[in-house]
Parts: C-alpha cells; sequence; structure tokens
C-alpha cells in the first residue's frame, strides 16, 4: 500500500491530528505453585534427577487464571481490537500499545467501563468467599497442600488488574527541545526511529485493511458457489460483514491512508452492495435467474479483488498521488 499524504500533511502530524495511543493492561494472580515434594516423588518414581521435572499444584480447583481470562478475552476481541489499530514500535517488534481514532475514545471508555465492572464484580465474588475457597482447595489437594503457598484475601485482591492507559506519540522533531542531553548523532538515530515507527505502523494498517477486505470478499464468493449446493444457503451475513469492512476502510482511509487506488476499490464494492442490499433474495434458489444473478455477483466480487491486489502491487511500485 503506498504511502500517500494530503499536502503539507506529514505522517506524524497525520497520525497526532487523529489519533492516540493506548495500551489495554492486564493481571492476575498466580494460580500455581511449584512443588517440591511432587519433583521428588516423581524423581523416584522414574528413578530420576528431580532437576528435570516440573510439577506445579494448582492453588484452587476453579483454575482462576483460565477463569478470569475470559474477561479480558472478551474486552480485547469485542471491543479493544475492533475499535483500535496495530501501533509499531519497531521494524520487527509488534507493540503492546495500539492506536485509536480520536472519534472513538469516548466509546472505548464507556465499553472499558462496562467490561471492567463485570470483571470486578467477578473478582469481588470470589474474594467474598476466599476462605472457602481454600478450604476446598485443601480437600482436593490432599497432602499437597500448603498454606503457606495462600496470601491474604486483601494481597490476593490487589493482583487483579484491568486497565487501559492513554499515551502521546512521540515527535520526529524532539531533538529541539534544549533538554534533551544527546549528541547530534544520538537524536538523528532516535528520529529515525521514530519516523521508521509512523511509517510502519502505516504499512501494518494498510496490510491488515487489505487483508480484512480481501477474507470479506473471498467470502461473498464462496457463498455464491455453495448456494443451493446440497442445501447449503448462505446467510444475508456475509454481505453484512463486507459491509462493516468496506466501512471501517473508508474511516481509515478518510483519517491516515489517503489511497486513491483504496477508495477506487470502496466504491466499487459500495456499489455492488447497493444492489444486495435492493434484491438479496434474487441471489438464492436454483432456477435460472438466480444462477445468473450469482455468477454477475461473483464477476463484481472478483473484478474488486483484482482491483484491491493492483492497489497493493501498484502502491508498492509507486504509489498513486498523481
Amino acid at each position: 500500500m503506498e504511502v500517500y499524504m494530503k499536502k503539507d500533511k506529514t505522517l506524524e502530524s497525520v497520525f497526532s491530528d487523529s489519533f492516540v495511543k493506548v495500551v489495554f493492561r492486564r493481571g492476575l494472580p498466580s494460580d500455581e505453585k511449584q512443588n517440591p515434594l511432587s519433583k521428588k516423588k516423581l524423581a523416584e518414581l522414574f528413578g530420576s534427577d528431580p532437576s528435570m521435572h516440573k510439577a506445579s499444584d494448582y492453588l484452587f480447583p476453579e483454575k482462576i487464571n483460565s477463569y478470569f481470562r475470559k474477561y479480558f478475552v472478551a474486552f480485547e476481541t469485542t471491543v479493544f481490537k475492533p475499535l483500535s489499530y496495530p501501533w509499531s514500535d519497531g521494524d520487527t517488534n509488534s507493540s503492546q500499545w495500539r492506536i485509536i481514532p480520536n472519534d472513538k475514545v469516548t466509546q472505548l471508555e464507556k465499553l472499558y467501563k462496562q467490561h471492567k465492572a463485570m470483571f470486578e464484580k467477578a473478582v469481588d465474588s470470589f474474594c467474598s468467599n476466599y476462605d472457602w475457597h481454600i478450604e476446598n482447595a485443601k480437600k482436593k489437594l490432599g497432602e499437597a497442600f500448603d498454606i503457606n503457598n495462600y496470601d491474604d484475601v486483601e494481597t490476593f485482591r490487589a493482583k487483579f488488574k484491568m486497565s487501559i492507559q492513554f499515551g502521546a506519540f512521540e515527535s520526529v522533531s524532539f531533538s529541539n527541545d534544549a533538554r534533551i542531553q544527546l549528541s547530534a548523532e544520538q537524536r538523528q538515530m532516535i528520529e529515525n526511529q521514530v519516523a521508521s515507527n509512523f511509517k510502519e505502523t502505516h504499512n501494518m494498517i494498510a496490510k491488515e485493511q487489505m487483508d480484512r477486505l480481501t477474507e470479506a470478499l473471498d467470502n461473498v464468493l464462496i457463498a455464491m458457489d455453495k448456494e443451493g449446493n446440497k442445501g447449503s444457503f448462505f446467510k444475508r451475513a456475509v454481505f453484512d460483514n463486507l459491509k462493516t469492512r468496506v466501512e471501517n476502510a473508508q474511516s481509515i482511509n478518510d483519517k491516515l491512508l489517503n489511497s486513491k487506488k483504496l477508495s477506487g476499490v470502496i466504491s466499487q464494492v459500495t456499489a455492488t452492495l447497493t444492489k444486495v442490499s435492493n434484491g438479496i433474495e434474487s441471489l438464492k434458489g436454483k432456477d435460472d435467474l438466480a444462477v445468473e444473478n450469482r455468477e454477475s455477483m461473483k464477476e463484481e466480487i472478483t473484478s474488486a479483488k483484482k482491483s484491491l491486489n493492483d492497489s497493493i502491487f501498484g502502491g508498492l511500485m509507486g504509489g498513486d498521488n498523481e
């Protein structure tokens, strides 16, 4: 994907004007403890060196890490990642930080508070019965139980963490700050890295959008091929998903990518989706007209895929900023 900025716009200013950095932090108490006695017994059983075994016990039958991690996964997969985009901290490094458009920050904060409230409620419920959970663990662990492996409830509760943190972008021209006590060579090295981060992030986001659009277009092609075969019928969701991907691509193209070629692909697919919204039932069934309509749809989607691929390779070869 080509890097094409509006006149007098740098990547740094585009990112700084439209995005903010954000990171999702999370933490849980350890739910396992190394058991030297288990290692010793394993060694005796197999006639081996105890150092060759890694033996640990779950502290609670509920396996709390697995249980509470589901709250993190739910927030990350349904809110955090869908609303944000990847951020690069180096050519080969995938950062924990991501970026979010300014106009999505309020939505993120609202949904985060809802998910955190559910997480806190579950933690409070577990901690309110902390003594019972320990007694239950004692029954399950038998002789392997050791009360010294368990924190007091306040210390245990404090290890549950869920938060989001916002951050500012580093400036390529930070060396103008007289407080920075570095040599000119060191300043230039850091500035080059910061500039590289902006460019790498731009390319990562472009690739992500291309991959998502390609996947959605492929799903439509698969649906058209399967329709009516062996009782298989496509659902409207396949087009709804494509519509969502197109809207997301349009949004990030307006805010960051500014690609004329991608804009052309979006217009092409949008026109096709408009036809679908006016008569999706015409694509269903085995009659000649339905088959003809599906073939026409496949041609349009295939053409859009070709334009998408051309925009990728054409951009890599020289851009579309003319």
